[in-house]
């Protein structure tokens, strides 16, 4: 028997198509915004967003915030 949870994941190069997925059906459905992503709707380059994104992460808190961006994702794991 599998049961599944939600997991928070950091963005990587690897999620690139899902994330450009995600930020069109955000706009698909009205959306100017995608909050709570670290500027994603801003960005037309993944590599330059996720560069911002890692940057904001190691920010000197002096200079501003620290933030996160994550994603969540199901994971499977077997019951026992």
């Amino acid at each position: 028997m599998y049961d599944s949870e939600l997991v928070l994941i950091c963005p990587s190069k690897e999620m690139e198509e899902d994330v450009r997925q995600y930020k069109e059906e955000h706009f698909a459905y009205g959306d100017t915004q995608v909050h709570g992503s670290g500027g994603l709707a801003y960005y037309d380059d993944y590599d330059e967003w996720l560069k911002r994104v890692r940057l904001i992460k190691e920010a000197d808190p002096a200079n501003g915030v620290r933030t996160s961006t994550f994603f969540s994702q199901r994971a499977a794991y077997a019951l026992s």
